[in-house]
């Protein structure tokens, strides 16, 4: 058999006896389980120790003492097999004076220590042991030569919250109680291929300007590719169009009558002096800008916000604002639509030149004619209606609409709101565009997110942070590069 002196920490700071394992320091021995004076004194100052962990604990211990002394054997079994186990208390002694010299007796593990080596000197052919998980009365020990066992740190409760810790425990839960009865919203932030993301890092190439005697000099092997027309000479007997002189009897057909306007002067002038002269302006604009333009597709980034109500109510009044920060810009509906038109990079298309035309006039109605105008009489014209159409102005109260009727085209805030967000239902899905405006140099940014209702304690906001990184490239390069592929060579008659 195995004797073990408890510490008073195996009480107060481990679980229950009868829940411990005790099989881990048996050693295949049965054991008794000894609780030296010191430690039922310790225990009873404790119980008066109001409502804390350690007072609760100090009366349950105390109760259980009180069970063993006023058992018929002045114990207790609380194991009967693998190992047995008996608790008791050992033997009264004396705590005036110690037969070790250099133990402290005003000291109550020094006590402790004193009985666990006067009952090894009472009982040589027993295995005595002091339990402890306190590091003092363990130092004393390996001093005396008296042997002693650790406490396992798996035997001890979960540390004791502080004052702060149950204040923040008794918070939660009333808010927990609030949020079952509230709204529950969540937000998820998915990428373009709607994977579920929480940052983004996109990576911008930055084209350089390009000098002014280059731009010059692609201007001019753009204009030698569509040069300006020179020769307006026109056949002295232009022929009707193979495509109308099919369906003609000589220059008329069901009343159409065919003749040929030849290029005025007007027409020639106003194209030397105006249109191909405004069209080299708009190279050189081109041609500029060109370092904005071709960069302009990977200074955006297409996200989706999805907000979900997971509680048991529906959201009232609810009101959704997508902020960005750092100089980023959001893409309105409207905006996306020049956005993506500024994609294009392509330079301007040259003036046509002018050319005689083909020209229908009407000749006098016929018979026929004049029948199928009496027929339209009794269409109603399209453009004259009695009532004018009013749209709906009713509004779907679990659907989101803009506030204030929404932005223009860029901007730096989005707000949405509904009347009712229904709960435990799909999310709601916002799409945005986020742009990092040309001539910025945006290194961190991101979007707030804040969500508030009637009904919601406190909003719920979030951020989804955009990093950028930045890497440069020759425009004049490019240009050069993309110049042939846009305009190949082509030359006019006369030139």
């Amino acid at each position: 058999m195995k004797i073990f002196f408890l510490d008073t920490n195996v009480f107060l700071q481990c679980r229950d006896l009868k829940d411990l394992p005790w099989q881990d320091i048996a050693d295949g021995h049965d054991l008794q389980l000894l609780i030296p004076r010191p430690v039922q004194e310790e225990i009873d100052r404790q119980k008066s120790d109001g409502g804390t962990r350690r007072g609760k604990r100090a009366r349950k211990v105390s109760a259980f003492f009180r069970d063993i002394i006023l058992s018929d054997s002045m114990s207790i079994e609380i194991g009967d097999s693998n190992p047995r186990i008996k608790v008791a208390f050992p033997d009264a002694v004396s705590t005036n004076s110690s037969t070790i010299e250099s133990l402290d007796m005003t000291r109550a593990d020094d006590r402790i220590i004193d009985e666990v080596c006067t009952y090894r000197n009472t009982h040589h052919e027993s295995l005595v042991y002091l339990l402890t998980h306190d590091t003092n009365p363990m130092l004393t020990c390996k001093k005396l030569g008296i042997p002693f066992s650790v406490v396992p740190d798996d035997w001890l409760l979960p540390p004791e919250p502080d004052t702060r810790d149950k204040k923040i425990s008794e918070l939660e839960l009333k808010l927990k109680k609030i949020e079952q009865n509230h709204p529950e919203i969540e937000i998820i932030t998915h990428d373009e291929n709607n994977a579920v993301v929480a940052s983004a890092c996109l990576k911008i190439t930055r084209y350089t300007e390009i000098e002014e005697s280059d731009i010059s000099a692609l201007v001019l092997e753009t204009s030698k590719r569509r040069p300006m027309k020179t020769d307006f000479d026109e056949p002295k007997e232009p022929k009707l169009p193979a495509s109308l002189a099919a369906s003609t009897i000589g220059n008329h057909v069901l009343g159409i009558e065919w003749y040929y306007e030849k290029i005025s002067e007007n027409e020639i002038e106003k194209y030397r002096s105006e249109d191909y002269p405004k069209w080299i302006s708009e190279l050189q604009s081109f041609y500029k800008k060109l370092p904005l333009t071709v960069g302009f597709s990977e200074r955006h980034c297409n996200l989706k916000m999805l907000i979900f109500n997971n509680g048991t109510l529906p959201a009232e009044n609810m009101v959704i604002e997508f902020k960005v920060v750092g100089g980023l810009l959001l893409v309105s509906p409207k905006g996306k639509e020049e956005l993506y038109g500024k994609l294009t990079i392509e330079p301007p298309t040259p003036p046509k030149a002018p050319e005689g035309k083909w020209i229908q006039r009407k000749r006098g109605l016929g018979l026929f004619d004049h029948l199928n105008s009496f027929g339209s009489l009794n269409r109603i014209d399209e453009h004259i209606r009695p009532f004018v159409d009013i749209p709906n102005l009713r509004r779907d109260r679990n659907a989101f609409y803009w506030k204030n009727y929404g932005p223009k085209d860029f901007t730096e805030q989005w707000v949405y709101e509904c009347e009712e967000f229904r709960h435990q239902g799909g999310p709601e899905i916002f799409e945005l565009i986020v742009l990092i405006p040309p001539k910025k140099e945006v290194i961190k940014g991101g979007i707030f997110c804040q969500v508030s209702a009637k009904n919601l304690p406190i909003p719920v906001e979030t951020f989804f942070p955009i990093n950028i990184t930045y890497n440069q490239v020759d425009t004049l390069e490019i240009a050069q590069n993309l110049l042939p592929e846009i305009l190949p060579v082509f030359k006019l008659k006369g030139m």
